[in-house]
């Protein structure tokens, strides 16, 4: 039952198409509270390949999911800086669903019988 504050949302379908965007509950949560728009945006776009997957990452592929070449090269650094991107050679880096660094964000509690 809803009220007055409160929306009521129903996830009408899923797109089973090709599923590679799999992520636990709380490595999403801990991104979308310690990331900014862009942030999470560069996030999303390295959390969608599945696990092992390597690629050559380019501002113009980057683009065409919706981030600018100044929000790219911002987000890059700020996600090294965080710790989920962590550099293993020249121009050569690992991407990590949870950051590497410690205590970058205090854990956000969660509401008593919330359920995913």
């Amino acid at each position: 039952m809803s009220t007055g504050n409160q929306r009521v949302v129903q996830h009408t379908e899923k797109d089973l198409g090709k599923q590679f965007a799999t992520m636990s509950y709380e490595s999403l949560r801990e991104a979308m509270c310690c990331l900014s728009g862009a942030e999470f945006k560069l996030w999303m776009y390295f959390q969608k390949n599945k696990e092992g997957y390597k690629f050559e990452c380019t501002v113009a592929d980057a683009a065409t999911w919706g981030i600018t070449r100044t929000s790219y090269h911002r987000a890059f650094q700020k996600l090294i800086e965080l710790g989920y991107l962590v550099e293993k050679s020249k121009n050569y880096y690992l991407f990590y669903e949870r950051p590497q660094k410690r205590a970058i964000v205090e854990k956000v509690p969660m509401k008593e019988g919330f359920v995913f």
